[in-house]
């Protein structure tokens, strides 16, 4: 066994614009790169290592930006979290760079089998996930702050690292093709699933082989069979698969179906599609392109069940009974709702509150808060109105109550919560309005997960406003400004 030495890892971001078609459709749409490249370069680095990102924003974007890194925390160095309205930076205008010093994840590797954690596999493969629609960012952007935007329409396409086919019937020219992924025969393979989505939760199934559960968000599990990963907005798995003993050139399709859509019901996705093919030790794996949909997938139905099977892991190293079992200081509750202006804008209200703008141009509102740290009276859930804040002092424990609000037509959506540099112990959800005279005491995981986010379910239509509520603690011990927010696109309104 060798390990990688902990070292300095520099790298540089260049953020551009770039003219994309990555679903063989008959036009590109301009999107933000990084260093021109899609996919993304992959970052590999250790425990322990200090990573030096350099980002620079094109002269040519003709908009601001900012870069936000998930599960790699920032350790005094809240101005590089990457929330760019004004809250603990101003947003990178062009030409402007900004270098973000981070403490990274772990990666062990061996010469044969590479073992993380309980786990030992013979190789690993990402499967990143995102969404794709018809438009560039600019008009994506105008999409959702434009008069009578009431909700976000299905994405057109679901990418598998960066690739998908529209149409199947009639690819454009210089296709990519759908995602072919190779693998050996008869050995343990480690599939690490992104979901780098705004929108939609994806069931996402391998056919003709198990996965084993094993990871979310660094954190490993006790094997855990599933018949289906249940992948939401910037969510993070990784499972393990036994490949068989199949013949050179054997697929298996990668399919996606669409869960918690509401109204519009579930099945699969139009062109969420992948392979998986083997090839022999001793093969060359030759380019491939595969531009059909499978044909002939089972024809099932993918139920959805709040929690999914969450409830039922069991973490290899159980969190710290310090945290677990402490009675927090107190409990704060976040009801979003979304509401129509007078203008027929829809924006979101937390705790019937509208955002306002908290920074800026030229002074954040971190700076703010550094230069007049008072952040004056509270109100009773300890909202402080001159800091547009939840002020919360270093070492305590807190729950948070996000309270899950019904939409005027009756619907109660689905929000996958992310909070900014913590992760927090998932500990209970239920339908209805969160009493805390009711439920204070109320676990619905027995075992809290670790996560940095968790989906807030929906419940059945036509009930109360107030219609589902997801519970979770943190333990405040990285001081800074951090941001809590739903994951979806539209819902950052």
């Amino acid at each position: 066994m060798h390990s990688v030495l902990t070292k300095k890892r520099t790298s540089e971001f260049n953020v551009r614009k770039t003219e994309l078609n990555p679903d063989c459709f008959n036009q590109s749409y301009t999107s933000l790169t990084i260093n021109d490249q899609f996919p993304e370069t992959i970052l590999r680095v250790v425990t322990n290592d200090i990573v030096e990102v350099v980002v620079k924003n094109s002269n040519k974007n003709n908009a601001s930006t900012s870069v936000h890194f998930h599960r790699i925390y920032q350790l005094k160095t809240n101005y590089a979290d990457g929330v760019a309205d004004g809250t603990v930076q101003d947003p990178f205008i062009v030409y402007e760079t900004e270098d973000a010093l981070k403490n990274a994840e772990k990666r062990k590797q061996t010469h044969k089998m590479i073992q993380e954690g309980p786990y030992k596999y013979h190789d690993e493969r990402i499967l990143h996930w995102s969404e794709w629609w018809h438009q560039s960012f600019h008009d994506r952007l105008n999409f959702f702050l434009q008069p009578g935007f009431s909700g976000d329409k299905d994405p057109v396409g679901i990418l598998l690292n960066k690739r998908s086919v529209h149409d199947d019937k009639s690819p454009s020219d210089n296709c990519p093709y759908f995602t072919v992924i190779d693998v050996k025969p008869n050995s343990i393979y480690r599939p690490r699933f992104i979901g780098a989505l705004s929108y939609r939760v994806l069931g996402i199934t391998i056919s003709d082989h198990n996965m084993i559960l094993n990871e979310l968000n660094s954190e490993h599990f006790k094997s855990h069979l599933i018949d289906h990963l249940e992948l939401v907005p910037s969510q993070r798995y990784s499972v393990l698969i036994r490949n068989g003993n199949y013949m050179k050139s054997t697929m298996f399709p990668i399919s996606t179906h669409l869960k918690w859509r509401g109204i519009d019901g579930a099945g699969y996705s139009p062109n969420g599609y992948g392979y998986i093919r083997y090839m022999n030790d001793d093969s060359y794996a030759s380019s491939i392109t595969v531009a059909q949909k499978p044909v002939s997938l089972p024809n099932i139905m993918i139920p959805n069940v709040n929690g999914w099977i969450l409830s039922q892991l069991k973490l290899a190293i159980p969190g710290p009974a310090s945290i677990l079992s402490a009675s927090p200081s107190r409990t704060v509750k976040l009801a979003m709702q979304q509401i129509v202006l007078s203008n027929n804008i829809t924006r979101f209200t937390s705790n019937g509150r509208l955002t306002k703008p908290w920074g800026t141009d030229a002074m954040s509102l971190l700076d703010k808060v550094r230069e007049d740290s008072a952040y004056g009276n509270l109100s009773s859930n300890g909202f402080s109105v001159k800091h547009q804040t939840y002020p919360i002092n270093l070492g305590e424990t807190v729950d948070i109550v996000f309270q899950n609000m019904r939409r005027s037509n009756g619907l109660c959506v689905a929000h996958p919560w992310h909070t900014h540099e913590f992760s927090h112990y998932l500990l209970a959800e239920g339908e209805g309005n969160y009493e805390h005279g009711q439920y204070r005491n109320v676990t619905t995981y027995h075992k809290p997960l670790r996560k940095d986010v968790s989906m807030q379910y929906p419940a059945p239509a036509n009930g109360t406003i107030p219609c589902s509520w997801t519970k979770v603690r943190v333990h405040m011990d990285n001081p800074g400004i951090w941001a809590v927010h739903c994951h979806i696109a539209g819902h950052m309104v």
